[in-house]
């Protein structure tokens, strides 16, 4: 069920003026799902979104996983094998790594964004100390809820009102 809401959030958020960080969360929130949908259009997906709200990093983190997988199939046809993929990357995250060039610029640093809790951002689960229990997922875009995110990311209750006019 959250895969499709995601999605949806996803698609719908791209269309309206100021929710693209929304849009671009849900996105990214669907490489849990990455069994279950095609990780490479997920992955192209999150990182187009990614460059659209100047998330360099992370676009360039995901668009260079996309033209990996496209290597990987071009080389390997039926035979290709996600497992192969090196996924270094994408080690301390909760993106499953069986599912799973650009020249850089001085401005990207090739790393995924970490948070608070120096993981991943978009990760529910805190690798640096495995005793925590997983974050929640925001309802609308399943990134791990805090206030702090809350309040700077989605700039505060203006853009959760904002939000629930779109849906309403």
């Amino acid at each position: 069920m959250r895969l499709f809401h995601y999605m949806v959030i996803s698609k719908v958020c791209q269309n309206f003026a100021g929710l693209e960080v929304v849009a671009t969360e849900a996105s990214v929130s669907l490489f849990r799902f990455a069994d279950l949908i095609p990780a490479n259009r997920a992955i192209y997906e999150a990182g187009k979104n990614a460059k659209t709200v100047g998330w360099v990093n992370l676009a360039f983190v995901l668009l260079n996983r996309f033209l990996d997988i496209g290597d990987m199939i071009e080389e390997n046809g039926d035979s290709a094998d996600a497992t192969l993929l090196d996924n270094t990357d994408f080690k301390q995250t909760d993106v499953p790594n069986d599912k799973l060039c650009i020249p850089v610029r001085p401005c990207v640093n090739g790393q995924l964004p970490l948070d608070e809790r120096g993981v991943y951002e978009a990760c529910l689960i805190n690798w640096k100390k495995s005793s925590d229990p997983p974050a929640t997922p925001c309802v609308l875009t399943g990134y791990p809820v805090f206030n702090s995110r809350l309040n700077s990311r989605h700039k505060g209750k203006k853009q959760i009102e904002k939000i629930g006019t779109v849906f309403s």
